[in-house]
């Protein structure tokens, strides 16, 4: 129909929306039933709830944010304030006794990872990343395995705590016992 394929080309110019629906399909693989019926639920929601998503949109495109995608420095009407934050981030690690405390950080974002891998030539920067878990240790492990200095600790050291059962997360209260709060409250 036609309100369908004007949605649908509306739908497509919506990155997020199209590759959400339509991920990694063509035109033709797409069954027209499956298509059509999809497109006039959105056109029913869209027409529904149309005053709140455009306020919603209007609101959003005012935050500084800086959307997790690799689009992010395209998108982003902030870019210039994330290169800066991103150069001077790179600025500080290249200091003599340098200090990088990691935590809650996969290093699944490509370009910080970069700028920390490249700033660990530093001969004078230490580095800690506080794991949550003995499998997010390994995945971070793997990431910086082609770096080759011992200026990298991996906390906690053990997750198993006094060779027991129960186990040791590097969550916010291990960050607590490191920073040496108080922990009996």
């Amino acid at each position: 129909s036609l309100v369908a394929n004007e949605l649908y080309d509306k739908v497509k110019r919506y990155d997020l929306i199209s590759n959400v629906f339509f991920k990694s399909a063509t035109d033709e693989d797409i069954d027209d039933n499956a298509k059509e019926k999809l497109l006039k639920e959105l056109s029913s929601f869209y027409a529904t709830n149309n005053d709140k998503i455009e306020e919603f949109i209007l609101k959003y495109s005012q935050l500084q944010v800086v959307n997790p995608t690799k689009a992010k420095f395209k998108e982003t009407v902030f870019q210039q304030n994330y290169y800066q934050m991103l150069r001077m981030l790179s600025f500080e690690l290249e200091k003599k006794n340098s200090v990088l405390i990691v935590f809650g950080f996969s290093f699944a974002d490509e370009h910080i990872r970069e700028i920390v891998k490249r700033s660990l030539i530093n001969p004078y920067l230490k580095m800690y990343v506080i794991c949550y878990d003995e499998a997010s240790k390994k995945k971070i492990e793997e990431m910086f395995q082609d770096i080759k200095t011992n200026s990298i600790e991996y906390l906690p050291y053990s997750f198993k705590e006094d060779n027991q059962e129960e186990v040791c997360h590097g969550d916010f209260k291990y960050l607590n016992y490191l920073l040496g709060e108080d922990n009996n409250e």
